[in-house]
């Protein structure tokens, strides 16, 4: 029996600014490429949680002939890695995810998970959650 461990700002509820746009204090966004395109972020604190007072709103943006896709990334990326993450010390059994979206046609979103053991680089696995559609 695996027992759940804590995520590291896991409700989105502590966030900072920097630049010009709120940041979650924990992961890695796509807000500073945003900002550089559009001046402003495309992760967002919302009020609109499943728990707690603050969730995260990624948004897909446009700019010019480019789109930039809102992400939260917990890892450092590195080449063809990621490194850093967060370490757990049991094998995990599921994943609960509270999410809305409203993905537009021909559109896809997705949420990645992946594992790798301390000090390894290559992936022991992964999942991916793949969203479509529209869920209130």
């Amino acid at each position: 029996m695996a027992f759940a461990q804590t995520v590291p700002n896991g409700g989105f509820e502590n966030w900072s600014i920097d630049y010009y746009y709120d940041e979650p204090n924990f992961g890695i966004t796509s807000n500073l490429q945003c900002f550089y395109n559009l001046q402003m972020g495309n992760v967002q604190r919302t009020t609109d949680a499943y728990a707690g007072t603050y969730a995260a709103k990624l948004t897909t943006m446009q700019a010019a002939n480019d789109t930039i896709p809102g992400i939260i990334l917990v890892g450092t990326p590195n080449g063809s890695a990621i490194n850093g993450g967060i370490p757990i010390n049991v094998r995990p059994d599921s994943l609960r995810v509270y999410a809305k979206f409203n993905i537009q046609p021909n559109d896809t979103a997705s949420i990645i998970v992946g594992f790798r053991k301390t000090g390894f680089i290559d992936p022991i696995g992964f999942a991916q959650l793949t969203f479509t559609g529209n869920q209130g």
